[in-house]
């Protein structure tokens, strides 16, 4: 069962006395998202906007003053955190074009007003990929090149972010300042960290909470590169998708293994070995399973094109697997993303703007609407943009013009290569 699509075209604006300039086109616009929210930012620094999304109909919550500056870059587009209690957003971006050299910010800005309340120079270059957010809690990790990498707290209030702590971990025997990777991995409710921590070669990740450490080995006996990947609460648990490979195999082919572990001690509860790389894992209770997206390399060539995209769904209790759906990855899919939604759809999105939305219950039973060549059964956006060139044009339906798409619940917003205007398709 797919479902019908509907759309709307939105746009970014800028001011009217701005003019943009002529060997400057529109370039794709910088995003960040945190459910519901949506900023989009120009490449000009002209004009910087929040946008909700709730529900899947848009709407401006306010222009944000000032602007990001046009230097910034967004490493990480989910380092937007919004603190509706506070009445505040927090933007985390890098500046390469700083006042006296490349600097991280984060700048804080009224969610009623739009207008800057605070700019934070960290005084560190963040790792952007291992930022956490919980509550008032605000955690990043400072890589260190001459050091050994720190998480650093800060407290998010109406009148900015404060930094708490710092804080790193034991350097173990044998490890060369600079090649540890330290990762905070999750908040529990009463405000203890869980965080991982490794080397670079290695086959052992370092679970750690308050006085209680945990040591998960690679299962993979050539693997020595480890990492943490997605993390999810279960009940009183934690699953965490570790990736493993042979370092000097340019970490491909890469394998993962499962593993649930007690939140309270660390104690292993079952782990379970996947022959691929995890791209995200989340938890439905509707179905009382794991659902696991990751993809491999087919036929044992990335320049083949022969990915293949895996959905695994694992019993929440045990880890065994329930069913296990594949699909095409390229080789003219060319798929831009696939999520799992809270509402328990199962999204698929291609570079051509074409859409998959089936329910996960139906994949679990049925397994994926495939077309008679095997492919998924998707369905063109019913918007996009005029092509740019006779190339594009020429390309018809297989145009791939997007740049970005943000999956939420009932809506997907899709980002074009270039221009001030962007698609909401709901279902």
């Amino acid at each position: 069962m797919t479902s019908s699509l509907t759309s709307s075209t939105l746009q970014h604006t800028i001011p009217d006395d701005f003019d943009v300039p002529r060997s400057r086109p529109w370039d794709a616009l910088k995003v960040f998202q945190n459910h519901p929210y949506i900023i989009t930012a120009d490449d000009f620094g002209a004009a910087t906007t929040l946008w909700s999304f709730e529900g899947g109909e848009a709407k401006v919550v306010t222009t944000l003053n000032p602007p990001l500056p046009s230097s910034a870059r967004i490493l990480n587009s989910n380092s937007l955190v919004v603190s509706a209690p506070h009445g505040v957003l927090v933007l985390l971006f890098h500046d390469p074009k700083g006042k006296k050299s490349p600097i991280d910010v984060a700048r804080m800005y009224s969610l009623g007003t739009g207008e800057l309340v605070q700019e934070l120079e960290l005084g560190f270059e963040a790792a952007w990929d291992t930022l956490l957010v919980s509550g008032d809690t605000l955690i990043l990790t400072a890589k260190e090149h001459d050091r050994r990498p720190k998480v650093v707290w800060y407290t998010l209030s109406a009148n900015g972010l404060e930094k708490e702590k710092e804080g790193g971990t034991d350097l173990p025997d044998g490890l060369t300042a600079g090649m540890e990777r330290l990762v905070p991995l999750y908040l529990v409710d009463a405000g203890s960290l869980v965080t991982s921590s490794t080397s670079f070669p290695s086959n052992k990740l370092e679970i750690r909470l308050l006085d209680h450490r945990a040591t998960i080995t690679a299962s993979h006996a050539t693997a020595d590169y480890i990492a943490p990947g997605p993390v999810v609460q279960v009940d009183d648990s934690l699953v965490l998708a570790v990736t493993e490979a042979e370092f000097d195999q340019e970490l491909s082919p890469a394998y993962a293994t499962i593993h649930k572990i007690s939140l309270s001690d660390l104690s292993p509860q079952w782990s379970k070995s996947l022959p691929y790389k995890v791209i995200d894992l989340t938890y439905h209770p509707a179905l009382q399973a794991l659902v696991v997206l990751g993809w491999k390399d087919a036929k044992g060539s990335v320049s083949e094109g022969g990915h293949e995209a895996i959905v695994t769904f694992l019993r929440k209790d045990n880890g065994d697997v329930l069913a296990e759906r594949t699909f095409p990855w390229d080789a003219g899919l060319h798929a831009l993303t696939a999520k799992c939604t809270p509402d328990d759809n199962l999204v698929v999105v291609s570079e051509a703007g074409e859409i998959l939305v089936v329910p996960l219950q139906s994949v679990l039973d049925s397994g994926l609407p495939l077309k008679e060549d095997g492919r998924l059964a998707m369905q063109p956006s019913p918007v996009r943009p005029e092509p740019y060139n006779t190339k594009a044009a020429k390309a018809g339906a297989s145009w791939k013009w997007v740049k970005k798409a943000i999956v939420g619940p009932g809506a997907v917003v899709l980002f074009a290569l270039r221009g001030p205007e962007f698609y909401a398709v709901r279902w």
